[in-house]
């Protein structure tokens, strides 16, 4: 038997996600129309006005693919005179996810996985939030925030410009500079919780537990934090991943990869 993962599963006739009066019920792959999903690998960006991605850089900023395992997103921004608002960031075209009301009991979620070549100075927002030129002004959203000038995370819902920011349990994380995290955050509709994950690798078969990477006896770690009580934004919210200076001095930012979905 080759490697030594364990073996796969393996499901002969399929696996649906549809009931079986639904129109994929007897099919034997999940359908495709289950979940709104959107996300890149980033094996190449297009940034373009029609999408599938659109970029705002100041000055000379630029978000280019770059050479590295797995397909990645470099974000530069400007470095002819920078300041410490010069930014770089991606959006779709248009905004496409409307957070779930309590009473629709869906899920949504989010995860990427970024490197930064400042992680104290540096601002980053990556999540969801308006179609926007200006994604450090939020005025409605649900996303992970790298505060400038420190290196904490925080969690938050913005809703009509008023936000809701948890703090990341800082005992759960590290952050350094050119080093690889991966964020994430989750919805769960059915008990109105906002869950947040924080580690690497938080996906992919090196496992991220108490006991180290890849002891699968071990405690696997879950969500850092999670909060209830929130009432989610009403606004229609664009996949977001945008990089500030937060110095007068250029910033780059890695991103492998980065995935948004929810059920319809």
């Amino acid at each position: 038997m080759p490697g030594t993962t364990s073996t796969p599963v393996r499901y002969p006739s399929g696996v649906t996600t549809d009931l079986p009066f639904q129109p994929w019920g007897w099919m034997g792959v999940g359908n495709p129309a289950f979940y709104n999903l959107s996300g890149d690998d980033f094996n190449y960006v297009l940034a373009s006005a029609t999408g599938p991605w659109v970029a705002t850089n100041t000055g000379n900023g630029t978000i280019a693919a770059t050479a590295g395992d797995g397909g990645l997103a470099l974000f530069t921004t400007n470095s002819s005179s920078p300041a410490s608002s010069d930014l770089s960031s991606l959006q779709r075209p248009a905004a496409c996810y409307t957070p779930p009301t309590l009473a629709q009991r869906k899920r949504m979620g989010f995860v990427c996985r970024l490197q930064c070549s400042d992680m104290t100075n540096a601002q980053i927002n990556i999540g969801l939030i308006q179609t926007t030129v200006t994604p450090f002004t939020v005025t409605d959203g649900i996303y992970i925030n790298k505060a400038q000038g420190s290196a904490t995370l925080n969690l938050i819902s913005t809703v009509g410009s008023t936000p809701t920011s948890t703090a990341f349990p800082t005992a759960a994380y590290t952050l350094a500079n050119n080093t690889n995290i991966d964020l994430a955050w989750f919805w769960d509709g059915r008990s109105g919780t906002l869950f947040a994950y924080v580690g690497y690798p938080l996906v992919g078969p090196g496992i991220q537990s108490v006991g180290g990477i890849g002891n699968q006896d071990a405690m696997v770690q879950g969500p850092v934090l999670s909060v209830t009580g929130l009432t989610l934004t009403t606004a229609n919210l664009n996949p977001t991943i945008a990089l500030q200076s937060g110095t007068a001095s250029s910033k780059t930012m890695t991103v492998d990869f980065a995935f948004w979905a929810k059920e319809r």
